[in-house]
């Protein structure tokens, strides 16, 4: 077991399947906790979804079966530049090259759905304006006259 464990994150970057196994074993409510996470999870997804239409509406926000995060498609390459940005404002979010190995997928935002609602509210709040400061005749960091970050 200690070996799998220590090779494991080499290879793996999804659901760790051994921990579920375990945690199947030792949890006896487990099928409660897991419908009850899901139907906050939904909540968390639908509501994302809706305020990130709404706020960047020039973003492709496809809606996932399941998981923990959207994957927005950008107009133009500027992931990196939005997450760096988010970052400085205190929004921990991740650009699409982050997931791959040879940065690509700059075009890519990752947003979790994990967080309470107000914290989304905030976040895609924080995140319209961090994409209004970028002067989209520029990349990667051309600001607005006169913006503040």
């Amino acid at each position: 077991i200690a070996e799998l464990a220590r090779r494991r994150p080499a290879f793996d970057m999804g659901s760790p399947v051994l921990e579920q196994a375990v945690a199947r074993e030792l949890i006896p409510d487990l099928d409660d906790l897991l419908r009850d996470r899901t139907l906050l999870l939904r909540a968390g997804r639908d509501q994302l979804v809706s305020e990130v239409r709404n706020a960047l509406p020039e973003w492709e926000t496809p809606v996932p079966n399941g998981g923990l995060s959207l994957w927005v498609s950008l107009e133009r390459p500027i992931g990196t530049a939005l997450s760096l940005l988010a970052r400085a404002r205190g929004l921990a979010i991740s650009a699409g090259p982050r997931f791959t190995l040879d940065g690509t997928h700059e075009r890519f935002l990752r947003l979790p759905y994990t967080e309470p609602a107000r914290e989304l509210s905030r976040g895609i709040s924080l995140l319209a304006e961090v994409y209004a400061a970028i002067d989209p005749r520029s990349y990667p960091l051309a600001f607005h006259p006169g913006t503040v970050l």
